[in-house]
């Protein structure tokens, strides 16, 4: 197995390694390249659904999502995976998936299934190197800050035709104001990162000062220098750790569609960063 780093600032692509069936030692040093470079890619795995069932199991617990948990999905099943395409999901934001859960997504795992010939490259940002290079005076006014989500109004509108029979209300009482710590400390490395990008409002502050702190946050985070790119070609599969990084899904004018399938893997509850 061989390592070659897409950027100084985050990202790997591994040569010469399978990730199907990975035994404990094999899902080891994967799970330390990870932690290492925060994102990496493999090429030409073409895993199946089970086969990326089984990718997610060897990182953690395979992620159901917390609107299919309140319909009463408790098992990440293959007939349950997305297929999906950036051009009809808005994605083209920098953003961090699933902070309207109170426990967001430990792990991401995308596989290319039917790739553009050229575009639709998506991006990440490593938030932790992002942390380290925060201005002083910006640190101190996010830290102890958190911000609050809700299920996004889209995301209902698109999942709703899956549960024709069912109360889907629920997500918009359930999936509420869930407060994630704008400086989150990583579970198992112990560094800081931002933990927020976009819009979300700050909780204790008016709408003016939320709104002014958000986009200075996002444009520091999102910094080129703080990223990596990701061509894809059909059968690669890309990880990355959800608890330090953003990512962007490039939509520039592909010909035909981009679909991936996507699964996470569960994580645990945001620790709020002390210093």
């Amino acid at each position: 197995m061989r390592i070659e780093r897409l950027t100084a600032a985050l990202g790997a692509e591994i040569l010469d390694m399978s990730l199907r069936d990975l035994d404990a030692s094999g899902a080891a040093q994967l799970r330390r390249i990870l932690l290492d470079h925060k994102m990496v890619g493999v090429r030409g795995q073409h895993l199946s659904a089970d086969e990326q069932i089984g990718l997610a199991r060897a990182l953690g617990q395979p992620w159901v999502h917390p609107m299919d948990r309140l319909m009463g999905i408790t098992e990440a099943a293959p007939s349950e995976l997305r297929v999906r395409s950036d051009h009809q999901l808005q994605t083209d934001t920098w953003h961090l998936d699933v902070t309207y859960s109170p426990r967001p997504p430990a792990f991401g795992i995308l596989c290319g299934i039917d790739i553009p010939a050229v575009g639709g490259d998506t991006m990440w940002a490593n938030l932790t190197l992002a942390a380290e290079r925060l201005d002083p005076d910006l640190r101190a006014r996010m830290l102890g800050r958190s911000t609050t989500h809700d299920v996004p109004p889209i995301l209902v509108e698109l999942k709703a035709p899956q549960f024709p029979d069912r109360d889907t209300t629920v997500w918009e009482q359930e999936l509420k104001d869930v407060r994630q710590p704008l400086l989150r400390e990583h579970p198992e490395t112990g560094e800081v990162g931002i933990f927020g990008v976009g819009d979300a409002p700050v909780e204790g502050l008016d709408e003016a000062a939320s709104t002014q702190l958000m986009h200075e946050v996002t444009q520091h985070a999102t910094d080129l220098n703080f990223t990596c790119r990701w061509r894809w070609a059909n059968g690669d599969v890309v990880i990355w750790d959800e608890r330090c990084t953003a990512h962007y899904a490039v939509r520039d004018p592909w010909d035909g569609e981009r679909v991936l399938r996507r699964l996470l893997v569960e994580g645990d509850e945001p620790i709020a960063a002390s210093t």
